[in-house]
């Protein structure tokens, strides 16, 4: 296990068993959903998961283009605001506050499986949760009205 100290968390994990485990899913959720909100996701996701959100991830040994989860607020046309979540094999040390990242990107932490891949079965997860991730629209087939 590895001790990693992100703004006032502390988070315990297993990066190589995190890492295996995210080697053996074929795709994100978002992949996989026919919506075209989360294709809009997978077009854009990218340019969003960039800086500091990208580099803790590596750190944890997740892959950012294996979601467990996404999901989309319509603001207003042409704005759309997602959220979603990853999993590390891991236990929280120490909780803090929602973390405000560039861009407007807000991140937590907290014990939970939901919505887990099967080969995180039987492990402690800590859920990284991201929220506030306003994205424009970026396909040329248009959301429904």
């Amino acid at each position: 296990m590895t001790e990693i100290n992100f703004h006032d968390w502390i988070l315990e994990c297993d990066v190589e068993a995190t890492s295996e485990a995210y080697s053996k899913i074929s795709q994100g959720r978002a992949e996989t959903c026919p919506c075209v909100y989360c294709k809009n996701f997978v077009v854009l996701r990218d340019d969003l998961f960039q800086g500091e959100f990208l580099r803790l991830l590596r750190i944890l040994g997740v892959d950012y283009e294996k979601d467990a989860e996404i999901y989309e607020a319509t603001l207003e046309k042409g704005k759309y605001q997602y959220a979603g979540w990853f999993h590390c094999i891991g236990k929280i040390k120490q909780t803090g506050n929602v973390i405000l990242l560039e861009n407007g990107l807000k991140v937590y932490f907290f014990k939970s499986q939901s919505l887990m891949f099967d080969v995180f079965k039987g492990e402690d997860l800590i859920q990284i949760q991201f929220l506030d991730a306003i994205l424009p629209w970026g396909l040329d087939e248009l959301p429904p009205e």
